[in-house]
């Protein structure tokens, strides 16, 4: 059975704008340092950049924690997998699946594995 999942939110973009606000921040910086702006003016500009900054910097900190703690999980699952009670193996699965898509396959055929699509909790 091949089993598709899809990731419901990119990583990248986070990543990308955090590296368009460093550039920002530096040219503000180079901007004071030649007498462009004034101090008054870099600190009106920096203050929503560095407050979006902080947000994305614990968004990112959030993220690689949550994917440790996955990581780590899964390696102790697939481990005791055949030992843990039935109890816990219906706990994973649901913590970790958000949704199963059986998409369709036409009349009168046959349930067809492949149309399955696994939807993998989003990491927050």
């Amino acid at each position: 059975m091949v089993v598709r999942s899809r990731t419901l939110r990119p990583r990248g973009r986070g990543e990308a704008r955090l590296a368009e606000i460093d550039e920002e921040i530096a040219t503000y910086m180079q901007a004071r340092r030649n007498n462009e702006i004034s101090p008054r003016s870099l600190i009106a500009l920096l203050g929503p950049l560095e407050e979006e900054r902080d947000v994305l910097m614990a968004d990112r900190r959030r993220h690689s924690a949550q994917v440790v703690k996955r990581e780590e999980m899964s390696v102790e699952v697939v481990e005791e997998w055949e030992t843990l009670p039935i109890e816990r193996k219906r706990a994973l699965v649901r913590e970790s699946i958000s949704a199963v898509v059986v998409h369709p396959v036409g009349r009168g055929r046959r349930f067809d594995p492949d149309s399955v699509e696994i939807l993998w909790r989003q990491l927050e």
